[in-house]
């Protein structure tokens, strides 16, 4: 797996030196790797329409959600050990392009900042 994304991080550098123009605009997006490692290692590649590429080894882990009022719950269900404790937010601000969320039982002031990238989905 980490041979797969040193040769996708090349690729990607690659990309980054055509010049805008020559995209196709069929890729533009933002892409996944299709395999992951056990732990969840992978990448995410997002091709903007002006030729820039934003590139983002790490883990992706799929957890699932619900919403309601002001509260965030997170759930996760580990595949060797079934379902996690859900992890509860309270969304302390909400706007088109901001969200700003605070773990349930955490000091005050310790809150994570999120800015959305692209439009809402529906």
């Amino acid at each position: 797996m980490i041979q797969k994304l040193r040769v996708l991080a090349v690729l990607v550098v690659f990309a980054c030196l055509l010049p805008a123009q020559d995209a196709s605009q069929s890729v533009v997006g933002r892409w996944y790797t299709a395999e992951r490692s056990r732990g969840g290692i992978g990448a995410t590649v997002e091709l903007k329409p002006d030729g820039r590429v934003l590139f983002s080894p790490g883990a992706i882990v799929e957890y699932g959600y619900s919403f309601d009022g002001q509260k965030l719950t997170l759930r996760f269900v580990d595949p060797a050990k079934g379902p996690m404790p859900d992890t509860v937010l309270t969304v302390k601000a909400l706007s088109a392009t901001d969200l700003t969320l605070e773990a349930v039982g955490a000091p005050a002031g310790q809150s994570i900042n999120l800015t959305r990238v692209g439009a809402a989905e529906d």
